[in-house]
């Protein structure tokens, strides 16, 4: 950690929003360098995207393969790439309006919403993805919480049964003694 606070060649990407927010509040970053500085494939190379599930489009922009159709897929760039493992392919991609995208650009090609509504968009997509994910998680543990509610019935059901049965036992039993063992006393005569 504190390599990095002290490294002169660290990046930030300043098209992105965060930064935008780091620098409107006078955070002191004398030690980073101009993200649009950056060389061609210096934080991700084909490889990276690929290995995120990037494809390259024929119009020339990244996009999660998933999210585009066979047809606008450039199949020659997309071979020529051997994609391996590697240490740092825990990337998140960031969500646009259209879907998960990365844009490739001449000079670097993982650089996301070079302007104010680019970047404002990304972020309703993520606040949007983040909405549906929460809805998802929310049906899960509701559709959970029906399930263990149907179970705790059905033991209830079991145990009022159960009683049932022990009662009319018990009241067997009762009518046993008392026809065997009459209660003798003062009162009973």
């Amino acid at each position: 950690m504190k390599e990095c606070s002290v490294s002169e060649d660290l990046v930030l990407p300043y098209g992105m929003f965060i930064t935008k927010i780091v620098k409107y509040f006078n955070v002191n970053l004398w030690n980073e360098t101009d993200g649009k500085k950056l060389k061609s494939f210096d934080t991700y190379d084909r490889a990276s995207l690929q290995r995120m599930h990037f494809v390259w489009k024929k119009d020339g922009s990244w996009a999660k393969k998933s999210s585009v159709p066979s047809s606008e897929v450039d199949e020659n760039e997309n071979q020529d790439v051997e994609v391996r493992p590697s240490e740092n392919a825990n990337v998140t991609p960031i969500p646009s309006k259209d879907g998960v995208r990365a844009r490739a650009d001449a000079d670097h090609p993982s650089q996301i919403g070079r302007n104010d509504a680019e970047a404002s968009d990304n972020l309703k997509a993520q606040i949007s993805s983040l909405g549906t994910c929460l809805e998802e998680m929310a049906l899960a543990n509701d559709r959970r919480l029906t399930s263990l509610e149907n179970r705790i019935d059905g033991f209830q059901e079991e145990f009022k049964a159960s009683m049932q049965v022990i009662r009319g036992q018990h009241d067997e039993m009762m009518v046993f003694l008392r026809s065997h063992f009459p209660l003798h006393g003062p009162d009973h005569i």
